[in-house]
């Protein structure tokens, strides 16, 4: 990557719009959504822009800005109909500490305006480093049809119950608690549009739990139970081959266990935060290692182990052991339709139909 994505603060924060095109009316139609001060530098308006700029956040100076009109500015979009005074502003705002971006000249940004799903306080950008933001809107257009229209209100009263959650939940059983508000029947009764409904079961849940050692918690949203998923990852290149559900159990991940040899591209999908090990040939076999996932398995941890087919060969026998170490139901193999199995990629006892999962 030749730009690094992150998400800027605009509380308190003063952003900067020097010009009166039409593309100066989209930044500050984009940046009326936050909760920025915003101050519009351009000697006249269209009539959109005028409408735009009569918003009580905004500050328009009929004049265009000089260094020391830009001092104090977290941020500043540069729009005028002149590509040379676009980069004489966008110098004078830089040299003034802003972070700058000029429309339509990815030589002369700092950074580059994404292409943005709004569910607030869930964004998603896509961004493609300036060099096409058609594409980078039309992936928006296809991850607005993937996201529910309420998502946005789930996260705010996630947010809002974020604190008792915290007093009233073991940090160890906060992951299945909001996994049970996301994707059990909170989540959906907000879907339904009943917030309070779902409100309602979440406090219920706290309360509950309050004084119980977590057992009523337990009860209502279900015992966590740990398992050891085995992707077989595919050719290095070929990334695109890996199966949904593969990407899920990557992100739900406690611990990676990872060969040597498996694509970057693919670790990239995982949990940031989860544990990462490098397993070599006969690392599977140890009975330390074995006796250490039985016990994570047992304490609801999951454990993903990425390896491609050379590496499947050579831990054939260790995962063997491994699935009667943790249990059959708790553990499962995963690989792209119509290719490896567990079953033949090695000499050895063939795993019961119901433990090797094709997706």
């Amino acid at each position: 990557m030749k730009t690094f994505p992150m998400f800027i603060k605009t509380t308190g924060q003063r952003v900067a719009i020097v010009g009166n095109s039409e593309a100066a009316a989209a930044k500050l139609r984009l940046l009326l959504k936050t909760d920025a001060a915003i101050v519009l530098f351009a000697p006249d308006l269209d009539p959109d822009l005028a409408r735009l700029a009569s918003a009580s956040r905004v500050a328009h100076l009929t004049r265009w800005p000089d260094t020391a009109d830009l001092s104090g500015f977290r941020m500043a979009f540069v729009a005028t109909r002149c590509a040379g005074a676009n980069r004489t502003f966008a110098r004078l705002a830089a040299e003034m500490g802003a972070l700058v971006n000029v429309v339509d000249d990815p030589d002369a940004s700092m950074a580059y305006t994404p292409s943005i799903v709004d569910r607030d306080p869930v964004v998603i950008a896509i961004g493609t480093e300036g060099t096409a933001p058609l594409l980078g809107r039309r992936i928006k257009s296809r991850i607005e049809t993937l996201l529910d229209t309420r998502i946005g209100r789930l996260a705010a009263l996630a947010g809002r119950m974020r604190g008792r959650v915290a007093a009233k939940v073991a940090r160890r059983d906060r992951r299945a608690f909001w996994t049970w508000v996301f994707d059990g029947a909170p989540g959906e009764a907000l879907a339904l549009g009943d917030e309070a409904g779902a409100r309602r079961m979440i406090e219920s849940a706290l309360v509950a739990n309050g004084g119980s050692g977590g057992e009523a918690l337990a009860e209502t949203v279900g015992a966590r139970s740990g398992r050891v998923t085995v992707i077989a990852a595919p050719p290095t290149g070929q990334a695109d081959l890996i199966p949904v559900r593969a990407v899920r159990k990557l992100q739900e991940a406690d611990e990676i266990w990872h060969g040597l040899a498996t694509d970057p591209i693919i670790l990239d999908y995982a949990r940031r935060d989860a544990h990462w090990t490098e397993i070599r040939k006969g690392d599977l076999r140890r009975t330390a290692r074995l006796d250490a996932a039985a016990a994570a398995v047992r304490a609801g941890r999951n454990i993903v182990i990425l390896l491609d087919r050379d590496g499947l060969a050579d831990h054939r026998d260790g995962l063997l052991r491994l699935r009667l170490a943790v249990g059959w139901a708790a553990f499962e193999f995963l690989a792209a339709a119509g290719r490896e199995r567990l079953d033949t990629v090695g000499p050895g006892d063939v795993p019961p139909p119901s433990i090797v999962r094709v997706a």
